[in-house]
């Protein structure tokens, strides 16, 4: 029991850490105004430009689509947590 508390922590630890890194990250890019650097694979470059306006406008939004395989990563990983903590 112990041992799976401290696999936890280390879940717990590993998650917090990338999201803060993230976060961070997003925010700097989101502050460049240029969905170009944004780093999304969801949509491509001529959709993106499409919403550009309204993603400028709304941070969010446009979180949603910095950083998409970063976030899908850290996606993965809250579910490994979710799976110690339950």
């Amino acid at each position: 029991m112990r041992e799976l508390h401290t696999i936890r922590e280390q879940y717990k630890t590993a998650y917090m850490k990338k999201e803060r890194a993230l976060i961070e990250k997003k925010e700097k890019l989101f502050k460049t105004k240029d969905y170009r650097t944004w780093l999304c694979t969801a949509l491509s470059l001529d959709e993106l430009r499409a919403k550009s306006e309204e993603l400028y406008k709304n941070k969010d939004k446009a979180f949603k689509f910095i950083c998409t395989e970063e976030t899908r990563d850290l996606n993965i990983l809250r579910e490994e947590l979710s799976f110690y903590t339950n």
